[in-house]
């Protein structure tokens, strides 16, 4: 029986380190989690969760400073959420209480996070788009979109139209 266990460690031990690595590159989960022995290698770089509406033309940034403390704390908390669970954290309940509050048919969550690209082995801007809509049974999905911002439009987030909110030119960006 001893000898039974002991065995079971040592297999999970050694084998655990292999199958946390690849959930961590899976599903973007927080290496921190889940008690793998690499996660002192590894910066935590925070993520950005970004609400826009769609308006003729293209989409408008969504100003957190502007939101309802219930609907900011909803950001807060799917913000943590993301960072410890990555892409297994959804955002429907953020997405449920945006539409209702924002009275809006759709919404575009976007989520970023500096991560590396293991091809070239650079910091590169990782990005995963989520739009849902108001439906008779509450929130659906209607677009799930995990991409790699292009290098050349890291930096601006030009890769999609914006349109200018003559009330607050800062609160322009594109998802």
């Amino acid at each position: 029986m001893k000898r039974a266990i002991v065995t079971a460690a040592l297999l999970w031990a050694g084998l655990w380190p292999l199958a946390h690595y690849a959930i961590v590159q899976r599903y973007g989960i927080n290496p921190w989690k889940l008690g793998a022995w690499a996660m002192y290698t590894v910066p935590t770089p925070p993520v950005l969760v970004g609400l826009f509406r769609q308006v003729p033309g293209g989409f408008l940034y969504v100003d957190h400073r502007k939101l309802s403390p219930a609907l900011q704390e909803q950001v807060r908390k799917y913000e943590m959420q993301r960072h410890a669970l990555g892409e297994l954290a959804r955002p429907e309940a953020l997405a449920d209480i945006a539409l209702r509050e924002l009275e809006l048919p759709l919404i575009t969550i976007v989520v970023q996070k500096a991560g590396l690209d293991l091809a070239s082995a650079k910091t590169v801007v990782l990005k995963h788009e989520y739009v849902y809509e108001r439906g008779r049974d509450g929130v659906r999905l209607v677009s799930d979109r995990p991409k790699l911002a292009p290098p050349e439009k890291q930096a601006t987030g030009a890769d999609i139209g914006v349109v200018p909110d003559e009330s607050d030119t800062g609160s322009q960006a594109a998802p």
